[in-house]
């Protein structure tokens, strides 16, 4: 899992960069040192060089923190379940959700084939009849014309809700959407003149942190 953490990031980085998340190497993004498997621990790595480069003493930045901790927190949340595919798929949304959440706040915009991806994934993961796909998908198509006009949300946004509102549920979506907005207002409040904060980030964030929080009470 710790390696799948380490894909994560370095795929954000490269994907916002035009860059192959095959090959080259990871390395430091401003002296680009390669960097050796014992600086690419989770968590560790950053602890250990206080977030800065071991060669050149750039700060590395909290995104990569943020993506290590979130990570070992879904797996610390879900490793006491049994490992069944509708498991694995739930762990495989979260992650593309950080991964969603990450490429927003760096670019303010999401490549639509992620989201395409996440939702089909998210239709995998609760089937449902054709009829309420097709509703969903009507209600989603309404919601399009008036939200261009709205420049204070992105379509990107709008998109995931409604895959947390299919995967979650109206009541469970509520909820997901109510702390992703305190946090939003939070985040607001902090750095107020921002002239436009990413939604998605607290959307992705509040839908792992609450929906690990059901598993465990439920």
């Amino acid at each position: 899992m710790h390696r799948l953490r380490l894909f994560l990031y370095a795929s954000i980085y490269r994907l916002t960069h035009n860059f192959s998340i095959i090959s080259p190497r990871s390395r430091c993004d401003n002296c680009q040192t390669k960097l050796k498997p014992f600086e690419l621990i989770p968590i560790l790595s950053f602890l250990w060089q206080r977030g800065h480069c071991r060669y050149c003493a750039t700060a590395i930045g909290w995104p990569s923190l943020v993506v290590e901790t979130t990570g070992g927190f879904i797996v610390a949340g879900i490793i006491c379940y049994p490992l069944r595919p509708k498991m694995i798929l739930l762990v495989v949304l979260m992650f593309l959700m950080l991964t969603l959440a990450i490429l927003d706040s760096k670019t303010l915009s999401v490549p639509t084939y992620l989201l395409a991806l996440t939702a089909i994934l998210a239709i995998g993961y609760q089937p449902s009849s054709w009829q309420f796909l097709i509703y969903i998908f009507s209600i989603w198509l309404l919601a399009q014309l008036p939200l261009r006009r709205f420049n204070q949300i992105g379509l990107a946004d709008v998109d995931l809700i409604f895959i947390i509102y299919w995967l979650s549920g109206l009541t469970q979506a509520t909820i997901i959407l109510l702390i992703a907005c305190l946090s939003a207002l939070g985040h607001f409040k902090i750095r107020p003149h921002t002239e436009r904060i990413p939604f998605i980030p607290h959307l992705a964030l509040a839908f792992i942190t609450w929906t690990i929080i059901y598993l465990h009470i439920s």
